[in-house]
């Protein structure tokens, strides 16, 4: 996914939940919603496998690459790096 979808995907996320802010703090609003309607979507749109039911295991050759993201109103930055397995 590109840096702008992700970014239009978590805008459309934040501008429902400003809608409907008032329906969050409702009793049967409760933890596994926020994550089916937010939380999950948030991760999917960064490019987590967020659904991933079985564990990869590397093998001794294959490389890492570790992902951090810097979120702000304006801007998603992603900063990647590789490591190798020791």
């Amino acid at each position: 996914m590109q840096k702008e979808e992700a970014k239009a995907i978590i805008s459309k996320l934040v501008e429902r939940f400003a809608e409907h802010r008032k329906d969050y703090h409702l009793s049967d609003y409760n933890e596994q919603k926020a994550r089916q309607d937010f939380i999950n979507p948030f991760w999917k749109a960064l490019g987590w496998a967020v659904d991933n039911k079985k564990p990869r295991i590397l093998n001794s050759e294959e490389k890492i690459n570790q992902l951090a993201y810097a979120l702000t109103p304006e801007e998603i930055t992603m900063i990647e790096r590789t490591l190798s397995p020791s």
